[in-house]
């Protein structure tokens, strides 16, 4: 794989409906986030990379890409380790680890509705998963979210659909729920 490192801007940049295979890269230090998938179409397999210690986030997807995000390490990035943004952005996110960030671990706004499922999430310094906005409606199943210093899930806003997730040791609540959420919560096991 590729070493992309330290550059200006973002490490890598993919959008207009380009859908490369991105696999076995490491991507660390960049002045904004290390890979970023962008507009509708964009659908690239990222798989097997480690993308950590960039000033923005890890990987960020928006504006309707819909990249399959496949067992990845990603840490240690100055905002979140994977973010969603905006409507028709709906990736599948699984098998990927995502540890000891200086903010959340994965966060989902603006109606961006991904598939989180079997990731490991710990040791972040905010939320493991952080839901906004009205129309947000991610699936999130199968994770085991740990050892934050914020919320195991918080749902702020939306409609997310969380069952079968392991949530433990997290400084906050396992699952927090504001008044405006309105996700369904099946059956998740939530401990000290």
């Amino acid at each position: 794989g590729n070493r992309v490192h330290d550059c200006e801007e973002r490490g890598i940049f993919v959008s207009d409906g380009a859908c490369p295979r991105i696999e076995e890269n490491e991507i660390w230090g960049n002045a904004q986030s290390g890979l970023v998938t962008f507009e509708t179409g964009t659908d690239p397999l990222v798989r097997a990379n480690r993308v950590h210690d960039c000033e923005v986030a890890g990987i960020w997807v928006s504006n309707g890409a819909c990249p399959r995000i496949e067992e990845n390490e990603i840490w240690g990035n100055a905002d979140a380790g994977l973010v969603f943004i905006r409507t028709g952005t709906d990736p599948i996110v699984r098998g990927n680890r995502v540890h000891d960030g200086t903010s959340v671990g994965i966060f989902v706004s603006d109606g961006a509705c991904p598939r989180i499922e079997a990731n490991e999430i710990w040791g972040n310094a905010s939320d493991g998963v952080s839901i906004w906005h009205a129309g947000t409606s991610p699936t999130i199943t199968e994770n085991t979210i740990r050892d934050g210093l914020g919320n195991g899930i918080s749902v702020h806003d939306g409609a997310a659909f969380i069952a079968g997730n392991r949530i433990r040791g997290n400084a906050l609540e396992a699952l927090h729920v504001a008044a405006d959420a309105n996700p369904t919560v099946g059956s998740n096991t939530l401990g000290p």
